[in-house]
């Protein structure tokens, strides 16, 4: 990962906050930023954040998978 080299987008909104942060100078601001925008983005494009355990699920369930139908012959 020492050469990772990640491009992120920012939608109109998070720009206005990197503004917002900017011109207010709001520390707390910018590393709730990092943390809530920045480093999701990161991990997903890095390929982590994927597997998490049940505790750290947010809002959803994992997607279960249904194994093949046996078939009878």
């Amino acid at each position: 990962m020492q050469n990772a080299k990640v491009v992120i987008t920012l939608d109109a909104q998070q720009l206005q906050q990197v503004e917002s942060i900017v011109l207010d100078n709001d520390q707390q601001a910018a590393l709730t930023f990092v943390k809530n925008v920045i480093k999701p983005a990161v991990d997903t494009l890095l390929g982590k954040g994927h597997c998490k355990p049940v505790f750290e699920w947010r809002h959803s369930q994992p997607e279960k998978i249904q194994p093949p139908p046996i078939k009878n012959e």
